[in-house]
């Protein structure tokens, strides 16, 4: 999992285990050792997949999950051990132009 990965479930981690709260983007950024910027990317795409939204109090965000039953499962699934497979790059190009070819003959 990549770094950017991590850094995107770790917020949903630390929310499934608690009952349903909000947390605004400053409190976030306390849990992690990345900048703001960054932190509001993740929270972009959190709510483009409809995992999280946000209402305003004043000038804050407050954010909070929306789909608490699948962070859990997320969070359980990140949880167990999964086997890292490591690749060259013209192994990921032939395995592309294999599953292409595939799509053009189905």
């Amino acid at each position: 999992m990549s770094a950017s990965s991590k850094t995107r479930c770790a917020p949903t981690n630390d929310y499934a285990n608690t009952e349903p709260e909000q947390r605004r983007n400053t409190d976030i950024q306390d849990l992690f050792d990345v900048a703001q910027p960054n932190i509001s990317q993740h929270l972009k795409a959190l709510r483009r997949e409809q995992i999280v939204d946000f209402y305003e109090d004043g000038n804050l965000r407050c954010y909070y999950i929306t789909r608490p039953t699948l962070v859990k499962a997320l969070a359980a699934l990140l949880a167990r051990e999964h086997k890292v497979v490591n690749r060259s790059a013209e192994e990921v190009r032939r395995e592309g132009k294999r599953r292409q070819a595939e799509t053009v003959l189905a």
